[in-house]
């Protein structure tokens, strides 16, 4: 730091596409701090370091980073850790201004302008490489798999990529721009119709996209080479990702860029200005026509979510199976169970680490990684999360807290919490939202059940689901202000976390479809059984009792009429 001439250093969790899941040895910010979780920041000082987690991470910062070292920052939501970085910054520079190192390649515009506003006497250092990817030189021999495209049915998805592409006519004429730079590797992958296994717990392949009415231009290291691509998709076009430049500037095909500030990096539009290109902002300029499914999607999606469904319930059962013969199973060996009925019922991988929580550990809200030593135990909660890419490369995500042991009786404290729980989830599963709703408005529909005896939980009630498990928007939020629309696909994932007792969460992905004139009404798309034992009936109404008998029935039906694979 003090070779390159920087006072505090920032170190971003995302990688230059902006994915929240960085490959291990690609990840500086996990290298740094010691810490797993998909999300966190790193600040260092001369004489500090900081690492700043929301609440879904606190207790396992507390497990995972080394506290000589490292302050953690606790906030509750992922949104309020740029508050808290920026306040750790104001109490460094109060004497005398700072100057603040950081990646360009994994820092966007519109957070730079946030954190310049606020820390005025600060100059950011845009250093390429920083100090963190120097000191972290990896082998990445061997690393990338040998990358293989998927070329989706669009006679299945319904929305052709030359469709999708027109759309963008009505993006960029309003702000007189020839192309629309694209960085997000999710909306390639859905302006493109095309998928990818190149990096972990995605269904994507690496590229910088400039798009125009016409053409999708993918700049890429390495050029795939295919007769299927050239004939399923003329109107992408791959090309190495430094001749990408070549496209734009004066004289080039593309004078004026529309790029969007906080869904691209600094060393991005460094590259576009250096080109001599003219530069316009544009806010979430794909967003609302990639988060509205297609009647295509949803047929794509709800089938995927149906083998999901039918991986937990055979998982649990399993489980109580094993113990039943005397069998040790661990929160590792779950997790491996898991992935493996994933893969028989034709998964392509996984769409991020499973959780297997047992016991206590289900307090940490993203536990992991499952341990090899913690045995599951009659008696005790388990909490599962997991979730799959199938061949229509999109994303899913279901949570079941179950009693292990056939013949195990629950306390009165297991009933009442996962009874509780329930009952925000039917809460929001059973939503009658106005047209224009917000995520805020869902999220305390949803809390309610839990307010009304003085319990919450430190996470966002959801998030939207597409091709990556976390797409935005949607999200289900106290603090979120995105506005609900039908065809979106989101979680609605309650819970209630306790240390020393363990945790409970019930997560089932919906969608929005009309309802009473001016209306929208929340719409299940997952079933997996929930766990009856658990279920305290006193404490539900007529009309939530109503509810899980649909939901169950609803699951049988499905079961037996989806084509699965036989895989016993």
């Amino acid at each position: 730091m003090t070779e390159v001439g920087v006072d505090a250093l920032f170190v971003a969790s995302t990688d230059r596409y902006l994915n929240e899941y960085v490959p291990k040895e690609q990840s500086f910010r996990q290298w740094l701090t010691g810490f797993t979780g998909s999300t966190a920041d790193a600040l260092i000082v001369h004489k500090a370091a900081y690492i700043a987690v929301d609440g879904r991470y606190w207790l396992q910062a507390e497990k995972e980073v080394d506290k000589d070292v490292w302050s953690i920052l606790q906030t509750t939501f992922q949104s309020q850790v740029d508050q808290v970085l920026i306040t750790t910054l104001l109490e460094h520079a109060q004497e005398q201004g700072i100057s603040i190192g950081f990646a360009a390649e994994s820092m966007t515009p519109r957070r730079l302008e946030e954190y310049q506003a606020k820390i005025p006497n600060a100059t950011w250092v845009a250093l390429d490489p920083s100090p963190a990817q120097v000191l972290h030189s990896f082998d990445d021999t061997n690393q990338v798999p040998d990358i293989e495209i998927s070329v989706l049915d669009e006679g299945q998805l319904g929305v052709s990529a030359h469709d999708k592409l027109q759309q963008l006519t009505e993006i960029l004429g309003p702000v007189h721009a020839d192309a629309l730079l694209v960085q997000r590797l999710d909306q390639l992958m859905w302006l493109s119709n095309l998928r990818g296994n190149e990096l972990p717990f995605q269904a994507t392949f690496t590229s910088i996209g400039l798009v125009t009415p016409q053409y999708l231009y993918l700049g890429v290291e390495d050029l795939p080479t295919s007769d299927l691509l050239d004939e399923e998709r003329p109107d992408v076009r791959f090309v190495p990702e430094e001749e990408l430049w070549a496209f734009v500037g004066p004289g080039a095909d593309f004078a004026v860029v529309a790029y969007d500030p906080a869904q691209s990096t600094v060393r991005i539009k460094n590259k576009l200005q250096q080109s001599g290109a003219k530069l316009v902002e544009v806010h979430a300029p794909l967003d609302r026509y990639q988060s509205r499914k297609s009647a295509g999607e949803l047929r794509l999606m709800t089938d995927a979510f149906h083998r999901a469904d039918i991986v937990m319930e055979e998982t649990i059962r399993w489980v109580n199976v094993q113990l039943a013969a005397g069998e040790h199973v661990t929160e590792a060996r779950l997790a491996e169970e898991v992935h493996q009925r994933f893969l028989r019922q034709g998964a392509t991988g996984l769409s991020f680490p499973t959780i297997c929580a047992a016991g206590q550990n289900g307090a940490v809200i993203h536990y992991g990684p499952p341990s090899h030593r913690r045995r599951i135990a009659s008696g005790e909660l388990v909490l599962i999360d997991a979730g799959a890419y199938f061949e229509a490369g999109y994303a899913t995500d279901l949570t079941r807290t179950f009693l292990v042991g056939m013949d195990a009786s629950p306390t009165e404290s297991q009933r009442t919490h996962y009874t509780l729980v329930l009952k925000a989830a039917i809460a929001g599963m059973t939503a009658v939202l106005p047209e224009g709703a917000r995520g805020a408005q869902l999220d305390a529909l949803v809390r309610a059940p839990l307010w009304a005896v003085g319990l919450d939980y430190n996470h966002g009630t959801g998030h939207g689901v597409g091709i990556n498990v976390h797409e935005y928007p949607p999200r289900i939020g106290s603090l979120h202000s995105s506005v609900l629309e039908i065809g979106q696909v989101f979680s609605i994932e309650p819970g209630y976390y306790e240390k020393g007792f363990g945790g409970v969460r019930i997560e089932n992905l919906c969608t929005l479809e009309p309802g009473p004139q001016g209306f929208m009404q929340v719409v299940p798309l997952t079933f997996a059984p929930l766990d009856t034992k658990l279920i305290a009936p006193k404490m539900l109404t007529f009309k939530e009792k109503a509810f899980l008998r649909k939901f169950k029935n609803t699951y049988n039906r499905r079961k037996k009429t989806m084509k699965r694979l036989s895989y016993r």
